[in-house]
């Protein structure tokens, strides 16, 4: 089994995300980092009801920086500005390096809006974010990259679709039929794949899977 170590994919305050414009009562307990604020937009933009919305917290390099948390939610309806609140355990946070935040929505699985990331101190107690302003997505927002043995190893989306990269290639992806988790593969070559089952991932090229995989150092 592959592991992407350090992507902790994290479910916090789902239930309080549905209604989080009434979270005025959410307090920060002992040793958490309470977040507060919205995602928003200056341009007026009409939300399809299947858009989900995510933070993400990365610890290093604001864009490619090992994931520490995501978070996603349905907005099942609801439109900009969408509030959020976050509570993370400084535990998780401690010894992580300077961390970043910032927000987005997904529409049909892809990245559609993104914010810029916002520096945070982890040994803070709480932070009134105000607006996370969005923009339309880049290509390549998302971007995960790991190392698996001796080959480098990126996953992320482009303007139309999923693309895993393994050292200088790059190959568009298709979701397969899977018992479990997350499965794709290669749309020219079904031996090329990637299988993601929670924080696991299992990447095979033409048949062969690669080595354990580990989270790249945001330095590199």
């Amino acid at each position: 089994m592959h592991r992407l170590v350090g992507l902790a994919v994290v479910s916090l305050l789902a239930a309080a995300l549905a209604a989080a414009e009434s979270a005025g009562a959410l307090a920060a307990g002992d040793g958490e980092l309470l977040l507060r604020g919205t995602l928003s937009t200056r341009a007026r933009i009409a939300l399809p009801p299947e858009a989900i919305a995510f933070l993400e917290l990365r610890a290093g390099a604001p864009e490619t920086g090992t994931l520490i948390v995501e978070q996603r939610w349905a907005t099942a309806g609801r439109q900009v500005p969408l509030a959020f609140a976050l509570a993370l355990p400084h535990a998780l946070l401690a010894g992580a390096g300077p961390l970043a935040l910032r927000g987005g929505i997904l529409v049909a699985g892809r990245p559609a809006w993104i914010s810029e990331p916002v520096a945070l101190a982890a040994e803070a107690p709480g932070a009134d974010l105000g607006a996370l302003d969005l923009a339309p997505a880049p290509p390549g927002a998302f971007a995960v990259v790991f190392r698996c043995g001796e080959r480098r190893v990126a996953v992320g989306y482009n303007a139309r679709e999923l693309l895993l990269a393994i050292d200088e290639e790059r190959f568009p992806l298709r979701q397969t039929i899977a018992a479990s988790g997350a499965r794709y593969v290669a749309r020219a070559d079904s031996t090329i794949e990637l299988w993601n089952k929670g924080e696991d991932f299992m990447v095979t090229l033409r048949g062969e899977r690669l080595p354990d995989c580990g989270a790249v150092p945001a330095d590199r």
